[in-house]
């Protein structure tokens, strides 16, 4: 008896021996993942710090920049001050009594700038190419907002075309775009046309941040970054199922994004009316993607090994410029000239857009369709080439 006591004691400290030690070694794996979410999260900060804080809230575009910013911005591959004006722009301040011609850049992050300073964006060297060739002052607009998409880029633009009536509007078109059509809610009026813009998932933080509005994301359990990074893993899982992967834009056949495709060709469809309407002259370009210009950005950028199977990059191009056919309108494209100059010396190597050669590039060859289509001025007897 008192063996079998023995026996059934022993084995009772086996047990919870047995238990304690995988405990602790539940507890030791949960704390190594939990230090290495931490480093991925400092990383992350570190590299693009979410969005800077100078955002507030907005009734019709969800979010726009505070006025009257003026700060230095760091990231690994480069340093650039932004400053705003009243109209919330990352643009000089806009005179509007000034009657020499206007030109208005309205687009997303490329067209704001991102990595390069203001005096070296596309939409600056256009200008100082014109005031060269024309001899006279040209003003111009920059509308670029980072993350803007089609229909946030129509609102602002009806509002700056009543304000300013530019003479020539330009917009780059970047087809990623399209995934952050995802979860807006358009606001139309009776007329059908766009009124407002409203996404309930997102959020300006009381830093001037723009964020995802998600507890877990926000208020993890136990300010855990590991429940943050495995919300924010379901946070994309169900981006990517709703908008799909961004390579599905470029298979031929795949259908996963009609829905997506048709809204942007509604929305640019109006974009050209409101235009049009205006008395301005619409020039849509095409941005292209890096991976669009050299297959290394697969790796250095896109984070894969190489193109996937069945991938076309040039699709998104050909499906905007179908659109743009449609309505009447000629699709600038960048990519063929980029490429033939050997096309990734003109982006960064992580971050995946244009810099200041690339923007540089940019300008030279949008610079001659801008110079031709302001008033007054004779494209066959001055050449910007």
């Amino acid at each position: 008896m008192r063996t079998a006591a023995v026996s059934r004691a022993s084995i009772s400290v086996r047990a919870t021996l047995v238990i304690l030690v995988n405990l602790a070694l539940i507890i030791i794996i949960l704390a190594a993942a939990e230090v290495y979410a931490r480093h991925l999260q400092s990383i992350s900060a570190a590299y693009s710090g979410g969005h800077p804080a100078m955002c507030e809230p907005d009734d019709h575009r969800i979010w726009r920049y505070r006025s009257g910013l003026d700060f230095s911005y760091q990231a690994p591959e480069f340093v650039i001050q932004i400053r705003t004006n009243a109209d919330r722009l990352r643009s000089e301040p806009i005179d509007n009594s000034n009657r020499n011609p206007l030109v208005l850049f309205i687009g997303d992050s490329f067209t704001f700038g991102w990595g390069v300073q203001e005096n070296r964006r596309f939409s600056e060297v256009i200008r100082d190419k014109l005031v060269k060739e024309l001899g006279r002052p040209i003003r111009i607009i920059n509308a670029g907002h980072w993350m803007y998409t089609f229909d946030q880029q129509l609102v602002l633009l009806k509002e700056l075309l009543t304000k300013y009536r530019p003479q020539v509007v330009v917009q780059g078109l970047y087809w990623p775009h399209l995934r952050t059509l995802f979860g807006h809610e358009l606001v139309y009026d009776k007329g059908n046309k766009l009124i407002s813009v409203a996404h309930p998932g997102l959020k300006v933080d009381e830093f001037g941040v723009l964020k995802f509005r998600l507890d877990w994301l926000e208020r993890p359990l136990l300010n855990s970054q590991l429940v943050a990074l495995a919300a924010r893993s379901v946070l994309n899982a169900n981006l990517v199922h709703a908008a799909a992967d961004p390579e599905t834009y470029m298979m031929p056949g795949r259908h996963d994004n009609d829905e997506l495709w048709t809204l942007a060709g509604n929305l640019l469809s109006e974009t050209a009316a409101v235009i049009r309407s205006s008395g301005a002259v619409y020039i849509p370009f095409y941005v292209p993607t890096n991976v669009e210009i050299a297959e290394s950005f697969w790796s250095s950028s896109w984070n894969k090994p190489g193109p996937p199977d069945g991938i076309d990059v040039s699709l998104p191009f050909r499906l905007f410029e179908q659109m743009m056919s449609k309505m009447g309108e000629q699709l600038l494209d960048v990519t063929v000239p980029m490429r033939e100059q050997g096309g990734s010396q003109f982006y960064f190597q992580r971050d995946p857009h244009w810099n200041e050669e690339g923007h540089h590039f940019v300008g030279e060859v949008l610079a001659h369709a801008v110079f031709r289509s302001l008033p007054s001025t004779d494209p066959t007897s001055r050449s910007t080439k």
